[in-house]
């Protein structure tokens, strides 16, 4: 017998009829989860600008201009990425991708404007990382798919 959490993933591979291999459902999954994390940090960031948190020590009028700058965009950014992850749209993609990547520029290579989080760094390249092996392997199961005959994927 199967685990529940296996049955319920075997479960969301099969949709309007056609069968997702794998590939596609690990993928799903994969921006599913990236959406909530958005969604989270993009909560936190509104928190720590309006003051809510950190005591307001982070809010928006008491930050020095790069990280205004830095804080607003990822506000903006954030929450619309959540959104067309959860939807597997290929904007929330970009977005999310913008977002990570401004990131890793500012924790990573602007360190002299702003901290530097090692962290940050290595969970961000990671993800990327992630992203991108399952994004080569739909690719490749495409190809295969096509040339095979079955162009459904």
């Amino acid at each position: 017998m199967p685990h529940p959490r296996l049955g319920a993933v075997l479960h969301t591979m099969q949709t309007n009829g056609s069968k997702r291999t794998f590939i596609v459902s690990l993928y799903v999954w994969f921006l599913r989860t990236m959406a909530v994390l958005c969604l989270i940090a993009a909560l936190m960031n509104w928190a720590q600008l309006t003051g809510i948190t950190q005591n307001g020590n982070l809010r928006f009028d008491m930050l020095d201009t790069h990280w205004r700058m830095l804080k607003t965009v990822l506000a903006v950014i954030l929450p619309a990425a959540g959104l067309g992850l959860w939807m597997t749209q290929s904007w929330g993609v970009v977005l999310w991708l913008f977002a990570m990547c401004l990131e890793l520029l500012a924790f990573g290579v602007w360190t002299e404007l702003f901290e530097p989080r090692s962290m940050t760094v290595l969970t961000h390249s990671i993800a990327i990382l992630f992203w991108a092996l399952l994004s080569a392997g739909i690719f490749i199961e495409k190809r295969r798919q096509q040339r095979t005959g079955f162009e459904h994927l």
